[in-house]
């Protein structure tokens, strides 16, 4: 096995200020001797392992291995570590830590095992020592990569683990420049999200939102997100409904000796959040994201029968497409009449499609068209209906069935702003869903 060269210096921390001023130089001696232990005894380390769900099918997708010491005082498993780098033998309890992770055998079969590793651990002989030639189900989960950004040893060696069949996982690192940084320079197979931002996930739509742009992220890039120290059924549900991949914490399973499985209810919890996405169940759309929200419309949409039952959709979809209105027209012979609770009314005021080539070149080439007053480029006519109608935008859209459009789509509003790319596409879909729509119940007896 290729042997990578030992980055020099390894990390180094203000041990006075971890451990306390008063700590002495024969306790500081009495550690060193206690390290040492954990790093010769055979069982001076015993590793459990936290189950990682696949939040997809409520199966243990792997597991994340912990260091717990069986010699000396009971302290915090990060003491522990810090200490013996002050000491200079940090990569070897690094070495002995990976050692005892990867040591039980019989792992479920397709599970990955992770273990934790530092940046200067990673490019060591000592761990490379410990290591298996293939890395296939093995993931390094890195410490401390800020450390690591510019280091192109560390860098090398993280492709050497991708040759070799393993993974890297890191923790976000905050969602600043920083952050974002680390993520797009490191380029890690799973991206770690921490208790701050994944407690009561299922309560604060701000969190949510930013989760759902980290999985959709990690989603353009192919790197996969995982939740950790999640600790309720709630958030576990979220988590899923959020298409975030994994998951680990006290909510799916607590560390123990090999190898544990995860709470039933938190396995049937992702699997109901599953099955809701697979067959569109009645749900109420409160707390889902947009995404979802408009999933649910879409879904409304496609079981209505009756012009009522369209018709009582349109406010959700004027607020989803940040619309003042929403409007659907259908084709009748040369002009366009707007569809209520009703069907068709035929009171209303009918438009001639001739006498609005935009409205015209939509409807014939099945494109979309936005009319903001003020625009220079606006077709005139639009403009003078618009503010007939007391608004000074409008988005067009047709609504198609068969190949052909059969109706028009109008979302206006009061101002004059216009309208995103986003909210086009989300439109197209709806316009989609409602031509569909239209056809059936035109055709129902």
């Amino acid at each position: 096995m290729r042997m990578l060269q030992v980055a020099a210096g390894a990390r180094r921390c203000d041990h006075v200020g971890l451990l306390g001023a008063g700590f002495t130089l024969h306790a500081r001696a009495g550690l060193r001797e206690e390290i040492l232990a954990a790093i010769d005894a055979p069982d001076g380390i015993a590793p459990v392992y936290q189950p990682v769900i696949d939040l997809r099918t409520g199966l243990v997708a792997g597991y994340e291995a912990l260091a717990r010491f069986t010699v000396g005082p009971r302290r915090p498993v990060e003491e522990w570590f810090t200490e013996a780098h002050v000491n200079g033998l940090g990569l070897r309890l690094e070495a002995r830590a990976v050692k005892a992770a990867l040591a039980p055998g019989r792992r479920p079969f397709g599970t990955f095992v992770a273990v934790n590793v530092s940046p200067a651990g990673l490019v060591s002989k000592d761990i490379q020592d410990v290591l298996p030639e293939r890395l296939d189900g093995v993931v390094i989960e890195l410490t401390d990569h800020a450390a690591a950004l510019d280091d192109p040893t560390f860098h090398a060696a993280r492709r050497e683990i991708r040759e070799r069949g393993g993974r890297l996982a890191m923790d976000a690192g905050g969602t600043g420049y920083a952050g974002l940084r680390e993520l797009m320079r490191i380029a890690p197979d799973i991206l770690k999200l921490d208790r701050d931002l994944v407690h009561r996930v299922h309560a604060d739509p701000a969190k949510a939102a930013l989760v759902e742009a980290l999985v959709r992220y990690g989603r353009e890039i192919g790197v996969v997100v995982c939740a950790e120290a999640v600790e309720t059924l709630e958030d576990v549900e979220r988590l899923a409904d959020l298409d975030v991949t994994y998951a680990q914490g006290f909510a799916l399973a607590r560390p123990s000796r090999p190898w544990p499985v995860a709470v039933p209810e938190a396995a049937a919890s992702c699997r109901q959040s599953l099955a809701m996405t697979l067959t569109g169940a009645h749900r109420d759309p409160s707390g889902l994201s947009p995404s979802e929200r408009v999933q649910w419309l879409l879904w409304r949409l496609s079981e209505a029968t009756t012009f009522t039952q369209l018709a009582d959709s349109l406010p959700r979809l004027a607020a989803e497409l940040e619309a003042d209105k929403f409007q659907v027209s259908v084709i009748d012979g040369d002009e366009l009449v707007i569809v209520g609770s009703a069907g068709p009314d035929t009171t209303e005021e009918r438009y001639r499609i001739a006498d609005f080539p935009a409205t015209a070149h939509v409807l014939a080439e099945q494109s979309s068209m936005q009319i903001v007053a003020g625009d220079p480029h606006a077709d005139d006519r639009e403009v003078r209906l618009l503010a007939r109608l007391g608004y000074q935008s409008m988005l067009m859209l047709p609504a198609p069935a068969a190949g052909h459009s059969i109706g028009l789509i109008e979302c206006y509003r009061t101002d004059r702003k216009p309208w995103s790319r986003y909210q086009i596409v989300r439109a197209r879909m709806v316009a989609l869903q409602l031509g569909a729509a239209l056809e059936r119940i035109s055709r129902t007896p």
